[in-house]
């Protein structure tokens, strides 16, 4: 029933990743059909925003920030060439794949510059119009590692390199952090206990559980309720869905090349829990010799912490009774008294156990010899 349980949990978690994958593909078709064309032009400028570019020749150019739209619906698209110009009100093609090949780049500086925009402006709080210049810049010192890219204080002002470090360190980590995942290894837990496991890599709290009532999240804590004997597989995810729309590359050959940021594969993470069951064995020992009483089918009965009678089991020949699929908790065990035990007495001795370990406890359990009785018969003469 357990293997069936997890192939069940498995298929979730693949079923997951082809729905994403069909989202995708879904929202690819839909972007190539909406923006086979679009419009982009030179929007607002930003107020006291500005930056100083150097290309790898040497040549300095000083300007105000300034968003770049697009007409259908005033989204904001980022340049990617920093020294081409942006034809005002041009149209452009769509690319919604192999966006690195189009733009002639490694993939991996590619996958930085989606995250860089992905995180950057309108992720969180990140909503005031220098996020976007600042996500403008960063981008391009990614994509030109050859050139120099500096924030002003004024149009003509110095260089100032303090200015947005704390914003810019802010999307840099992020970024750092997006395929960082939980610190949580595969975990014993023993049945019918709750634990709580921090993730110490702060993470824990941006994933989800896939298909699994024992596992939940909370900030950066997991907790486990290990209600079900068995070893599972736990799956999570992270979505990284902020938009509408997959990402989008606009080109054309006479003008610059442009990123519309959208959202990016979830991230996932597996481990597995392994909830054992509690166990008591009871071994029967004679109280002078402390030898092991080699009797099966003395009889032992099992009360929980309210004096219920939960279960009954007897020796085995090597004088052992064994309780098992016990729940962590407070248990009693005594010898039933309606049972003769040869060559002993019944101890009527009510043992307490705490089941609080993974391992088997193991109770020395002693009995008495019987006395024997000698009959005596008075005769008279």
């Amino acid at each position: 029933m357990n293997k069936y349980i997890k192939n069940i949990r498995k298929g979730g978690f693949v079923m997951k990743k082809i729905i994403f994958f069909i989202g995708c593909f879904l929202l690819a078709i839909f972007n190539v059909a909406a923006n086979g064309k679009e419009t982009i032009y030179a929007g607002e400028k930003i107020a006291n925003m500005y930056i100083r570019k150097i290309d790898s020749n040497g040549n300095i150019t000083n300007k105000q920030g300034q968003f770049i739209r697009r007409s259908s619906d005033d989204e904001v698209v980022y340049c990617l060439e920093p020294f081409i110009g942006l034809i005002d009100g041009f149209n452009y093609e769509s690319v919604s794949n192999n966006y690195w090949e189009y733009l002639n780049i490694d993939k991996n500086i590619w996958e930085e510059i989606l995250l860089i925009a992905y995180y950057g402006y309108m992720y969180e709080n990140h909503t005031d119009d220098y996020w976007y210049y600042i996500t403008q810049v960063l981008i391009w010192r990614t994509i030109d590692e050859n050139a120099q890219f500096y924030f002003l204080e004024s149009i003509d002002g110095e260089v100032n390199n303090n200015l947005y470090s704390e914003e810019i360190s802010e999307i840099t980590n992020l970024v750092k952090k997006h395929h960082q995942t939980p610190d949580i290894n595969d975990i014993k837990v023993l049945y019918g206990d709750n634990i709580k496991i921090y993730d110490n890599n702060e993470v824990l709290n941006k994933y989800k559980v896939i298909d699994n009532d024992m596992i939940s999240i909370k900030e950066n804590y997991i907790n486990i309720n290990a209600n079900q004997i068995g070893e599972y597989n736990i799956n999570l995810y992270k979505e990284n869905n902020n938009y509408k729309n997959i990402p989008l590359i606009y080109y054309d050959e006479v003008s610059q090349k442009l990123l519309k940021v959208g959202n990016i594969e979830p991230n996932y993470y597996s481990f597995s829990v392994n909830i054992i069951p509690g166990e008591i064995k009871i071994i029967k020992k004679d109280c002078d010799t402390q030898e092991v009483i080699l009797q099966e089918g003395i009889k032992f009965l099992l009360f929980d912490e309210s004096n219920n009678l939960i279960k009954e089991e007897c020796t085995n020949a090597e004088g052992i009774v064994t309780f098992n699929n016990l729940k962590k908790g407070k248990y009693f065990i005594k010898e039933a008294s309606d049972q003769i035990i040869k060559g002993y007495e019944i101890n009527s001795e009510v043992i307490e156990i705490n089941v609080d370990s993974k391992e088997a406890i193991v109770i020395d359990f002693y009995n008495k010899k019987s006395k024997g009785k000698i009959k005596i018969t008075k005769y008279i003469e």
